[in-house]
């Protein structure tokens, strides 16, 4: 492999590890927005202590996501508490 070959192979290398540190970052902002929201549901919905009682006792992401389904539903059809 010639200089020229393992300089552009490191730089693809480099890049390659940039977008994945790009999209690590995509995946924390995401999940960052994702908490935010669930909480905002739990304190709208008063379901707070409930919602904390389930992650500790250790949904998977699918039971999570099929809660906060439940949650967002129920908000819907209540009346808002300000």
């Amino acid at each position: 492999m010639s200089d020229f070959e393992k300089d552009q192979f490191i730089y693809e290398l480099q890049r390659s590890f940039r977008e994945l540190q790009r999209r690590h970052g995509l995946l924390e902002f995401r999940l960052q927005q994702l908490e935010v929201r669930i909480n905002r549901i739990a304190e709208r919905t008063g379901i707070g202590e409930e919602c904390t009682a389930r992650k500790v006792a250790g949904l998977t992401d699918a039971q999570l996501r099929d809660w906060i389904s439940v949650a967002e539903e129920h908000m819907s059809q209540s009346p808002r508490r300000n």
